[in-house]
Order: C-alpha cells, then sequence, then structure tokens
C-alpha cells in the first residue's frame, strides 16, 4: 500500500502530533527495519476519512489498529530533506505504558528483590557460629552456602507475586 499524497495535512505543518479519532479502513504492511530498538514492522493504516500514515509495531501481527475498529491516534508528519512521512500511533490511557517498558519495570524489580536478598544472606551467614563458618571456608562451600540462602529467600519473596 503506498501513502496517498493528496491527503489533508495539520494546518502548521509541523511534526507536532494532533490527536485524532477514526475509524480503520484498512492496514497494509511495508516492510520489517532492523533499527536500535530491534527489529520493526511498517505498516500503512488508512482512515475512513482518508488520512492515513506509516507506523511502526515490534510485531509483525499488530493488533492495534483493526479494520472497522474506532480508535484514538495521534497523527503527525516527520520530514527529512524535502519528503514528509505521516505517521499515526495509538493514543496510550492514562496510566499505561508499553508493554517493553512494562517488562524494565518488572526487571528493575526483581533485580532490587535479588539485591535484598543477597544482602539478607549476608546478613545470615554473619548469625552463623565461628566455627562452622570456618568449615565452610575450609571446605570452599561458603559461596555455594551463600546463593543457596539467597535464592531460597528469593523464592520466598517472589512466590505468590505476579508479575
Amino acid at each position: 500500500m503506498q501513502p496517498n499524497n493528496t491527503q489533508q495535512l495539520p494546518q502548521d505543518g509541523a511534526t507536532t502530533p494532533v490527536k485524532l479519532s477514526g475509524t480503520v479502513k484498512e492496514v497494509g504492511y511495508i516492510t520489517e527495519l532492523t533499527l536500535r530498538g530491534g527489529t520493526f514492522y511498517k505498516f500503512m493504516i488508512r482512515f475512513v476519512d482518508g488520512r492515513e500514515g506509516e507506523y511502526l509495531s515490534k510485531s509483525k501481527e499488530q493488533s492495534v489498529f483493526v479494520v472497522g475498529q474506532q480508535i484514538e491516534y495521534e497523527f503527525s508528519i516527520l520530514t527529512f530533506g524535502n519528503k514528509s512521512y505521516p505517521k499515526v500511533k495509538p493514543v496510550r490511557k492514562e496510566g499505561s505504558q508499553p508493554a517493553y517498558k512494562y517488562k524494565l519495570e518488572v526487571a528493575k524489580q526483581k533485580c532490587i528483590i535479588r539485591q535484598a536478598c543477597h544482602k539478607t544472606a549476608v546478613e545470615v551467614l554473619g548469625l552463623f557460629p565461628r566455627d562452622q563458618l570456618n568449615r565452610l571456608i575450609e571446605k570452599e562451600q561458603l559461596s555455594s552456602k551463600f546463593f543457596e540462602i539467597s535464592k531460597m529467600l528469593e523464592n520466598d519473596v517472589l512466590d505468590g507475586i505476579e508479575f
């Protein structure tokens, strides 16, 4: 699907996004792109009112713009040299975030939990009697005991938590 160059553009011609609402008329796959953020799939989204724009998705089976569906979206124009590229992206509900940001937040929370468990494991080992610690050191089992305690704590903390 090729872009319709006769479409109505925002009056200011700026790249400032404009919030719009429309019914999706057509979704056409254009190409696969490899960018800094990974692999993206480019689609041309055409609305019933004639407006259209490119949309980048992390999934080849994008499900954001569905034919026949009414959707709120942001429309903007990116200009490179003497070429203009109309872009569309969905308006996210307040408080929602893209999946990749959620995954980063979950990873960050798990890292914090893991660090706390490591710290607590060190404190627990500090409660062991000196002769027992010396035996672990002699047998070169101190680090394995540390990770055993830490993993046990981590499992207890994460038990029942759904991310």
